[in-house]
């Protein structure tokens, strides 16, 4: 008898541990926020989608992680705090994290962080910083600055504006359409590609490829390993632009006039293609590689290109 009632509470606490996991639960919960609140979203796993309207009014709604304890949607001041609380230890091998929607005032400021999120965020006009180790970022219509940061996901934005900082450790960092004053993009294991209007531009790739499509520069800082460095740009007349890479080529076009002296070096067998002038480059005295001085229109900007293990072109 003690045997067969321990099978049937065995198969009870079964049956309730399945029925747990089989049931997520849901939530949809708002309230009235201030229109330029500070908005803190924290979850350890799963896919949020946060998005701007027109409306002060904050909106969650969608499936909690299975696992989750508690969820905290409150506001203290002018800070709105939403949370999904897990086990402080735990390992996790389901994909039942959280799929949440979260609307905001266009305005508002949102900080998101996670571990294993996939971040996507739209449509805010304040500042928007975004942070996960292991998920993706995609972001469109962020214009009050922006900062993205994944270490190993991808990052994907059009459309922002602002001061934009995006950086990612074992992924490609992309963006498309920005206007902006002043950029920066990091990759060490991934590729960089931009499109931006920005004026101040900074890029960096350890193990991946750099494609710049930018507008008038007047600051420009590439440096690159084992990767190749591709530019179409427009130099302003008193730009400063400094392009490195190790064990990758560097392609530059430029339209308009240049106003600048370029100094051009390459090593261990790179060589340089000047399409710029009729200047022919030398072979450099300190070893395998070739070197070029040119002085261009009024000489009122700088330029500096260096390679090891790789070619320079210049072109227009």
């Amino acid at each position: 008898m003690k045997r067969l009632m321990f099978w049937v509470m065995s198969g009870v606490v079964l049956t309730l541990s399945a029925n747990v996991h089989a049931e997520r639960k849901t939530v949809d919960e708002e309230m009235t926020i201030p229109s330029n609140a500070r908005v803190v979203v924290e979850t350890m796993r799963g896919d949020v989608m946060i998005k701007g309207t027109n409306q002060n009014v904050a909106h969650v709604k969608g499936k909690l992680d299975e696992h989750a304890e508690r969820f905290i949607f409150e506001l203290n001041g002018d800070t709105l705090t939403i949370k999904v609380e897990m086990p402080k230890r735990g390992r996790y091998n389901d994909n039942d994290g959280n799929e949440l929607t979260i609307s905001l005032p266009s305005s508002a400021r949102v900080e998101a962080k996670g571990v294993s999120v996939d971040f996507s965020a739209s449509q805010f006009t304040a500042q928007s910083m975004l942070k996960t180790v292991s998920g993706d970022i995609k972001a469109n219509a962020l214009t009050g600055g922006v900062k993205l940061e994944s270490v190993s996901g991808d990052i994907s934005a059009r459309n922002l504006a602002g001061e934009i900082a995006l950086s990612s450790v074992s992924g490609d960092v992309s963006d498309s359409d920005s206007d902006s004053r002043r950029a920066t993009y990091a990759s060490v294991s991934g590729d960089v590609r931009v499109s931006t209007n920005a004026a101040v531009v900074r890029a960096e790739s350890v193990s991946g490829d750099v494609e710049l499509a930018l507008q008038t520069v007047e600051s420009l800082q590439v440096n690159s390993v084992s990767g190749d460095v591709t530019m179409k740009l427009t130099a302003g007349p008193e730009a400063r632009i400094n392009v490195e890479s190790v064990s990758g080529d560097v392609d530059a076009k430029f339209n308009g006039s240049i106003n600048a002296d370029i100094t051009i070096e390459t090593s261990a067998g790179g060589s340089i293609h000047n399409k710029l002038s009729n200047a022919k480059p030398q072979k450099s005295p300190f070893g395998i590689g070739e070197q070029l001085e040119l002085e261009l229109g009024e000489r009122s900007g700088s330029m500096r290109f260096g390679t090891v293990s790789g070619n320079v072109t210049l072109s227009n």
